[in-house]
Order: C-alpha cells, then sequence, then structure tokens
C-alpha cells in the first residue's frame, strides 16, 4: 500500500479582525493537568526569533501584548508541544493537553476569527488523515481484493483528499492576495501543485505573498532544477567542510570520466536502499571509466561519517554543510541521482536507483 503523509499544512478563512482599541493581540492560556507547571511557553517568530516566553504557573500562562497592525504568523511551544497561529487584534485562548490522543490536538487556539477558523480546519485535516489511515487499513484487510486493486482505491481516495484541501486552499488564496492569509494558503497548496502551475502563480503573486522563505525557497528550487535538466552544463558550486575548508565540485570533473553523483543523507530510508544498487554499479565500472561521488547534503558530519562506515561506502563523498549543492541543481527529494558526461553535460537526473546499472550501460560499453 502507498502511505499518504501530510506534511505541516495550515490555511485560513478570508473574515474580518477584530478590533481592539489598543490594536494589541492578547494571548493567555490554560493546561489541562499540571505536568507544565515550572515550564516557559514560548512565541517564535517565522525565523525562529523568540517573541516572548513566560512561566507557566498553576496551569496557567499569560503573555505581554503583541502589538497586531498587521496579522502575523507565529508559532507556539512548551516543552515538545508546539503549534503555529496567526496573531489578530483580539483575546486568544491557548488550551494545551499533554495527554490529548487520536484527532484531539495537543495545543488549541480560540477566541479571534482566524484563530478559529484555524483550529477548525486544523481539526478537519485531523479528522481526515485518521479516515484515510483507516480506509488504507481496511483495504489492506481485505482478502478479496488484489493489491494492485487497493493501491488503485487508495490513490483515489488520496487524490480526493489531495483535491479537495488543494481548491479550498486556493479559494482562500485567491481572496487574500495581499495578505499573510493568501501567503498562508499558498504555502499551504504549494505541494498540491505543478512546478509550472507554482511558477507561474508565485511570479504573479504580490511582494508580500513573496516575502514568504518556504514559497522563494520553492521557486528558487523549481528554477533552479530547469536551469540544471538534463542536455545542459552542469553549474559549480562551493561545498562548505566541517573543519571550515570549501570544496567545489568542479574539482570532480577530470575531463575523462562519467560523474555520477548522488545526492543523499545518512537519515534518508530511501538513500539507504539505494546503496546496494550503487554500490554494484561502481563495481562494476569503476574501473570503465565511472566516478562516483557521493554530495551528503541536509545532513550532521558525525552522523554522515557513521553511515559512511555502516554501508560500506568506498566511493568519494563530499559533505556539503549549507547544502549548497542541492539548492544549485533544485535538489527536493533524496536520493537524487545524476549522471554527467566527461565533458560536462548532465545525461540523466533523477534516475530510479534500481534502473541504476540500466543507465549506465546506455553511456559505457
Amino acid at each position: 500500500m502507498k502511505k499518504f503523509i501530510f506534511g505541516v499544512m495550515s490555511a485560513a478563512l478570508l473574515l474580518t479582525a477584530c478590533n481592539t482599541s489598543k490594536n494589541e493581540a492578547l494571548i493567555s492560556g490554560t493546561v489541562s493537568d499540571g505536568s507544565l507547571d515550572g515550564k516557559y511557553a514560548y512565541i517564535y517568530s517565522e525565523d525562529e526569533k523568540v517573541v516572548d516566553s513566560v512561566l507557566v504557573e498553576a496551569g496557567k500562562f499569560t503573555f505581554a501584548p503583541i502589538t497586531a497592525d498587521t496579522i502575523a504568523y507565529l508559532v507556539f511551544k512548551v516543552e515538545d508541544i508546539a503549534g503555529s497561529f496567526i496573531a489578530e487584534p483580539g483575546n486568544l485562548t491557548v488550551t494545551v493537553n499533554p495527554v490529548a490522543e487520536g484527532t484531539a490536538p495537543k495545543v488549541d487556539f480560540a477566541g479571534t476569527p482566524l484563530a478559529d477558523s484555524w483550529s477548525s480546519l486544523i481539526k478537519t485535516r485531523r479528522v481526515a488523515i485518521k479516515d484515510l489511515r483507516e480506509y488504507g487499513n481496511t483495504l489492506m484487510a481485505d482478502s478479496t481484493l488484489q493489491e494492485e486493486q487497493k493501491d488503485s482505491l487508495y490513490g483515489v481516495k488520496e487524490e480526493e483528499v489531495i483535491a479537495g484541501l488543494k481548491k479550498e486552499a486556493l479559494a482562500i488564496y485567491e481572496a487574500n492576495k495581499e495578505n499573510v492569509l493568501g501567503r498562508v494558503s499558498f504555502e499551504f497548496a504549494r505541494p498540491f501543485l505543478e512546478d509550472a502551475e507554482f511558477v507561474q502563480m508565485y511570479e504573479a503573486a504580490s511582494d508580500m505573498v513573496k516575502k514568504s522563505p518556504r514559497l522563494l525557497k520553492g521557486y528558487e528550487a523549481v528554477k533552479n532544477f530547469e536551469a540544471t535538466k538534463e542536455g545542459v552544463n552542469y553549474v559549480d558550486f562551493t561545498a562548505a567542510q566541517e573543519d571550515g575548508t570549501e570544496v567545489l565540485f568542479s574539482s570532480f570533473m577530470d575531463g575523462k570520466s562519467y560523474l555520477l553523483v548522488d545526492f543523499w543523507a545518512s537519515w534518508c530510508g530511501p538513500c539507504k536502499a539505494a546503496m546496494p544498487h550503487i554500490r554494484k554499479a561502481y563495481d562494476a565500472y569503476k574501473d570503465k571509466g565511472l566516478r562516483v561521488l557521493g554530495v551528503a547534503t541536509w545532513d550532521k558530519f558525525e552522523a554522515n561519517e557513521k553511515a559512511k562506515e555502516e554501508h560500506g561506502i568506498v566511493w568519494e563523498n563530499l559533505f556539503d554543510k549549507e547544502s549548497a549543492g542541492a539548492s544549485a541543481y533544485g535538489v527536493n527529494g533524496i536520493p537524487h541521482l545524476m549522471l554527467i558526461s566527461p565533458e560536462g553535460v548532465i545525461l540523466k537526473r533523477g534516475i530510479n536507483p534500481s534502473e541504476l546499472s540500466t543507465v549506465i550501460a546506455e553511456y559505457i560499453k
């Protein structure tokens, strides 16, 4: 069965913000039990800077008023419990339930129009995920269906859920193109958009929406991917090393070998599953003009070194501390395998690991 995983998704409905005399967001909350007494609750900005912190006492906490001349997207966190919300003028109540189970949220926001709508949407999302998971479990337990039939039925249901979420998010975006609600709904819809559709929407978006770090990063990734498509010359990048030194990607291009590049990370399950296929290709073609380079991205040095040893990685490996390579090539998922000719032309990108040897055989006899 295919697995359906929602990332962190959020959206809000078009509503009129409350008006207060001081134009402030007043945020207070309660904890359902005493487990968090003596702990600090935090509010963070989108760039992970602390806006305020307050001690939880007797199951209650109150933050200092936040000026809310404009609607702001913030993150609340206490211990390992977190949730995002939109701050607007008015009284916002945060309810923390550390022992919540099932579809019940561990942190809930209510009291202002956007907070109420957001909480409702999050609960709806939770229920949708739960229902979809249960539907998948029911299909798996149905002995009258073939595996292909189960995948097909699940895929149809999954597409229905995605289509509904995309439609709602885009409707909100169309009604809120000039404010943060539009930006949030655009971010929400991004995973459901084809690259061409996303680029068109982003380029036509307001300046406020374009300021979104997530959307900007996604836009740059798509454009960089297009600029490094099959048939064009590779682009160089500088990889910062753990010891502070820098290494040029071009230093691995010797002008006589094909270069197989594997963007990977130690924590990535599919990357680990690809290793036997890479090793097979390496063993078969290392003496026939193939050079293999692993580019460790979105990883930690110590974990990467350990993974290299555990998986017997004997080919060259470049630790890319700042993930400059993934950015330069618009890589948004790993493993990502790429084959470059001795002349520096990108021959293939996004190679399926199981088809790696077959692809290489097209070029190296």
